[in-house]
């Protein structure tokens, strides 16, 4: 026997032993056929009389009524659900209840059946399938919950059912995804001849019994603020999950709270929770800990989570007590294939189609007409989940699944070549996706690589970490480079291509580095690091110049015509204009022998930040020139900085109207995919500074508020700030004024210029009239106390002027 049914006998857990307990004893003690009789019948125990319909039932005691445990914790984030259920129980014959363990499927069904003991006149009877091992075993189990005797020698005889068809009750049927087929066998058998039968079922996957409702349980809700914002407070407090966590820590650690003004704890919980993926166990397993750790130390500690969550209920079932158990449970359910592919998925971070696995997780032992079956499989049994909302259905598993998956792929030597393959299939995604670059529309192109940017990062991560493959990471940071400029995520790409620089080493090949040196250069440039920009820039002429030369080929001299333009707006925006207007020239020479009508426009943009700025009529013309050539391009950005141009040609001609005009029209190119914030930052910079030209103060701050909503910390709002502290100004606030500008000047040493030539027009004015008001020495105050601002806090009090 195992200590588990040792121990429950002992406890008194069960009222009987099983079967094979009986078998085993009697053989043990070497009983006559007399005595085996004696000890088998009384093994059976007294039979429980079950009411028939109508029976009067204002007597019958609760124990009489159903056998359902005692709650020992308070039921948390499933009110909604549990009433659903009843309801939905109450009307349908059979329920399943499916999902992934430790997510609370037990839990939930006891709730469930607690609520609707009234509405069986029999009782709601609780049969608990996970301690059998044997399938043969369930029938026995269930007619001894109902108190139907049936004799050891006729095991397979269901003719216990037959004293159950005038009986109204609900039977529960709990974690019997180990033994499916006879659960579903026994179901249907039961539903068939007891019409007044309801029957609950929890299980990894539906029994596939006719008839047979499924409710796929999720984890507990947690908030999902929008993309770069963090949750609300409110939204945490109301959160199932944060509700859960709260619950349970106090049990381990009484005196645990969170202040109302400490938002760093709540955020550290929130992220406590969602690195748990909302499931119940593992929160409770995790709370458990906080008599001996704070929330930041968890957080880390979650790296190791399974070494860490092994402080499960003593008198759970074996696999609830510890993260790893549970898991363990699972993937010695799955036949071979099933583990294996299960393996492999676990490189996805961010999700994948059927397409990715096939790719992904083929090999000569599982071919890849096998996935999409093993696929759905995985799906049914709740290991994976399956989202059909969008076009294409798309895959992913839990966090926790997946950490575990993972595991079980390095134990298996597999992680090095199964990661290759996902790295690989992440290029050619990129790669397939670049050549239809903005097809059908800008929108519509990015919105499937947005959802593989967790993919990507995990390729590269994987790719140029120790001596993998530098060159795979090198050619995924480049070909990414487009989604992450629409997202606005330039940090991001600043990094990555200096971490593939890096990895390639001393004497890298060309034809990797050059392109790794034009994206930092643009990018350095859109967050206002000019100089950077600049060395960046020069790096891939000199690149370009030697592969064009060699090669001759229209897209290589394209490059190089990028990387001229580049160059040159960086030089310009440093001041050197001499510099500048020559590297300008040769690029829009280098972008028109290419035939490249988007690298011609945004070289004689270029070339127009290196023409005198009085000689207004002759920067229109090149810019005209410009806009007829990208009229017809997917290039949004290139059109709007086009558009930006010929409106700072009108502000520095004084029509500060059609400057607005222009601005707007830029700002339609923003709207038209919703992507390029920092085009929408230039633009309302670009209408604010035309208002206040014009003498309209309150138009101009809003313009300023409204380039501020898109401030992110890659985003040039140099000109937006200084904005609002030339308003600050105006209106007599002083010390704020002074203390924008330093917080400007930290955030944003190399800007002297920017996009928007008014800036540094406006940073100066401003700066003369504090001197002239508060004197030296408070201005120098001021400035101090700005710069040490980090550059939230500047967004933060701009905004709210």
């Amino acid at each position: 026997m195992s200590a588990a049914g040792i121990g429950a006998l002992e406890r008194g857990i069960r009222r009987a032993p099983q079967r094979q307990t009986v078998a085993l004893l009697a053989g043990a003690l070497g009983l006559s056929d007399a005595d085996r009789g004696r000890l088998e019948g009384a093994a059976v125990g007294p039979r429980r009389q079950l009411r028939r319909i109508g029976q009067a039932n204002s007597n019958v005691a609760d124990r009489d009524r159903h056998n359902l445990p005692l709650s020992l914790t308070s039921f948390l984030g499933r009110e909604r659900e549990c009433v659903l259920l009843q309801e939905l129980l109450t009307a349908e014959r059979l329920v399943t209840l499916t999902g992934v363990g430790g997510v609370g499927k037990t839990r939930l069904a006891l709730e469930i059946a607690r609520g609707l003991t009234e509405r069986f006149d029999d009782g709601v009877w609780l049969v608990e399938c996970a301690p059998l091992s044997d399938p043969g075993i369930l029938p026995a189990r269930v007619a001894t919950t109902l108190g139907v005797g049936q004799g050891y020698d006729t095991a397979s005889d269901h003719a216990w059912i037959d004293e159950l068809p005038q009986k109204t009750l609900l039977v529960v049927f709990d974690n019997c995804e180990h033994l499916l087929p006879a659960a579903a066998a026994l179901a249907q058998r039961l539903l068939e001849r007891c019409p007044h039968m309801h029957i609950l079922a929890t299980s990894r996957e539906a029994l596939r019994v006719p008839g047979e409702r499924i409710y796929r349980l999720n984890s507990l809700e947690l908030p999902r603020p929008p993309r770069g914002e963090l949750p609300s407070l409110e939204s945490l407090r109301k959160s199932p999950a944060i509700r859960m966590f709260f619950d349970r820590a106090r049990y381990a650690a009484p005196d645990f709270t969170i202040g109302e003004g400490d938002d760093a704890r709540w955020q550290s919980l929130h992220a406590v929770c969602t690195r748990l993926d909302g499931m119940p166990l593992a929160i409770e397993l995790a709370a458990a800990r906080m008599n001996a750790m704070n929330l930041d130390t968890l957080a880390t500690a979650l790296d190791r989570r399974f070494d860490l969550l092994t402080a499960g209920s003593r008198s759970a079932l074996p696999r609830h007590q510890t993260l790893r158990a549970l898991h363990d449970w699972s993937y010695d359910l799955l036949a071979e294939d099933e583990r294996r592919v299960l393996r492999r998925l676990a490189v996805f971070a961010g999700g994948w189609t059927l397409s990715a696995a096939e790719w992904v997780c083929s090999s000569d032992d599982t071919p890849a007409s096998d996935i999409l079956a093993i696929v759905a499989s995985l799906v049914d049994k709740s290991l994976i989940f399956a989202d059909t909302i969008p076009a294409q259905t798309r895959y992913g598993m839990l966090e926790t699944t997946r950490a575990y998956a993972l595991e079980r792929l390095v134990e298996h030597g597999e992680l090095d070549a199964v990661s290759r393959a996902h790295a690989r299939y992440c290029l050619q995604l990129l790669q397939d996706a670049n050549s239809k670059w903005g097809e059908p529309s800008i929108s519509a192109w990015l919105a499937p690589l947005e959802l593989e940017l967790d993919n990507f990062r995990a390729a590269l991560q994987w790719s140029l970490a120790g001596e993998r493959d530098a060159a795979l990471g090198a050619q995924i940071a480049k070909a990414q480079y487009s989604v992450l400029e629409f997202l606005a995520l330039f940090g991001e790409a600043v990094q990555w291509c200096e971490r593939a620089l890096t990895a390639l080493g001393p004497k890298p090949d060309p034809r990797l580095e050059a392109p790794l040196h034009v994206v930092l250069a643009k990018f350095y440039s859109r967050g206002g690091y000019a100089a950077r920009g600049f060395a960046a820039g020069s790096r891939a002429v000199e690149l370009y110049r030697r592969i064009a030369a060699e090669t001759n080929r229209p897209r290589d001299r394209a490059a190089l015509a990028i990387s001229l333009a580049l160059t040159g707006s960086n030089l310009a925006f440093l001041g050197r204009g001499a510099e500048a207007a020559r590297v300008a020239t040769e690029a829009v020479a280098a972008a028109r022998d290419a035939g490249d009508a988007s690298g011609t426009a945004y070289a004689l943009y270029v070339q127009t930040l290196t023409t005198d700025s009085n000689d207004v009529a002759a920067r229109r013309a090149i810019l005209v020139e410009a806009l007829e050539l990208c009229r017809d391009l997917a290039d949004s950005l290139v059109v709007g900085i086009v558009l930006l141009g010929l409106g700072h040609a009108a502000f520095d001609a004084g029509d500060f109207a059609s400057a607005r005009d222009y601005a707007n029209s830029a700002l339609e190119q923003y709207r038209r995919d919703g992507l390029n914030e920092d085009l929408a930052i230039w633009a309302h910079s670009l209408s604010s500074v035309a208002a206040l030209s014009a003498g309209d103060m309150e138009l101009a701050y809003a313009d300023a508020k409204d380039a501020l909503l898109h401030a992110r910390r890659w985003l040039d709002i140099s000109c937006a700030i200084q904005v609002a502290a030339h308003v600050s100004a105006a209106g007599g606030r002083y010390d704020v004024a002074a203390r924008i500008i330093g917080a400007s000047d930290e955030h944003f040493p190399e800007t002297p210029l920017a996009i928007i030539p008014i800036t540094r027009i406006l940073h100066d004015r401003t700066l003369a009239q504090l001197r002239e008001t508060a004197g030296e020495a408070k201005l120098a105050a001021w400035l101090a106390e700005g710069r040490r601002w980090s550059f939230e806090e500047l967004v933060s009090v701009a905004r709210s002027l």
